[in-house]
């Protein structure tokens, strides 16, 4: 299907106050292919019912909106609001994502519309693929249905933790954290094997002390690549929970990361970057200027594009959800966008 490519001139701002342009087009010629990866998860771990998770319906509607004006091909969704987080309550507050949820579509579903075939990860539901179905269908799956534990999960490679709760360290692996595999077969281009990416992340222990979470992520980060068999064309995004540029804090996924992709290699780099070679950070308010979420595969070319500048929710009113505008609960992620040409 033929789409206009994405353009857009956005400046960044460097470390020292100047201004660094970004690539104006980066974008293939003649795209036939959308994707997006997009983490609508948010910071606010500390919310007793909806830690980490979209909680005001208002806010996941204008979500569901936009995702429906990209309309992409294949959209990975990262730290969806299951349906056993509302089971666990009773919501009485008519304007929040759990109230009344037996008797509604659950998020994912809300967030994508029905013009998707959706699975989610077998361990928490909370890592989810959407194939548009125009585009193609999920192996096992109706077309435009949804399997909640569809895709399937590699199990975690370590002891797994909570990590909301605080409970996790550099010797355990978060248990939502996933690395998924979604078999599509497309319409115009056969088949075209997905993997979901959302490692271990960093965080802080209970008492408050900052761990890396290396050995896990590495772990997932070798799982992705190894469910990527050659022969099949392969599709790896997500929340890669690292910067693949930053080798002093994540020189190990670095070291993973550059055996499978770059030039000469078996798969392309698809992520956006400015003038002078950074990423584009994809973290809101990341004061370390870090780029987590990527999109990379060994069939399509062009480059994807960090809808950042202005931010996508830049029009939701969140003066009625904080008084000073700083609601919790907004999504702390960019959504990447990637018109590409599959040949």
């Amino acid at each position: 299907m033929l789409r206009f490519s994405l353009s857009f001139v956005v400046l960044l701002a460097a470390c020292d106050g100047t201004e660094i342009p970004l690539i104006p087009d980066a974008a293939v010629a003649n795209p036939n292919v959308r994707f997006m990866t997009f983490n609508v998860g948010n910071p606010d771990d500390a919310e007793p019912n909806y830690p980490l998770r979209l909680r005001n319906q208002p806010y996941e509607d204008f979500v569901a909106a936009a995702i429906a004006e990209w309309a992409p091909d294949v959209i990975a969704l990262q730290e969806v609001l299951p349906p056993h987080t509302c089971e666990a309550f009773v919501e009485t507050d008519a304007a929040a994502t759990c109230f009344e949820h037996a008797m509604r579509e659950p998020a994912v579903r809300r967030l994508l519309g029905d013009d998707y075939s959706i699975v989610c990860d077998m361990n928490q539901q909370v890592e989810c693929v959407g194939v548009r179905t125009s585009f193609g269908t999920i192996a096992g799956v109706a077309p435009g249905a949804m399997e909640l534990r569809g895709a399937q999960t590699s199990p975690p490679p370590g002891p797994a933790c909570n990590y909301a709760a605080g409970e996790c360290n550099n010797d355990l692996c978060d248990a939502e954290s996933t690395i998924s595999t979604v078999e599509v077969s497309t319409v115009e281009h056969g088949p075209l094997r997905v993997v979901h990416l959302h490692p271990n992340a960093t965080g802080f222990t209970g008492d408050g002390l900052l761990y890396l979470g290396t050995t896990c992520r590495t772990a997932q980060t070798e799982q992705a690549f190894e469910l990527a068999e050659a022969g099949t064309p392969a599709l790896l995004l997500g929340d890669w929970n690292f910067d693949p540029d930053n080798g002093a804090l994540y020189g190990a996924e670095r070291d993973v990361f550059q055996l499978h992709v770059g030039d000469g290699l078996r798969f392309t780099d698809h992520g956006q970057r400015d003038l002078i070679g950074r990423r584009i950070v994809t973290v809101r308010d990341d004061p370390a200027g870090f780029a987590i979420d990527h999109v990379v595969s060994d069939f399509a070319t062009g480059s994807c594009v960090v809808i950042r500048a202005p931010r996508f929710d830049e029009t939701f009113d969140f003066s009625g959800l904080a008084p000073d505008g700083a609601y919790t609960g907004r999504i702390d992620h960019h959504p990447v966008l990637c018109d590409l040409r599959w040949d």
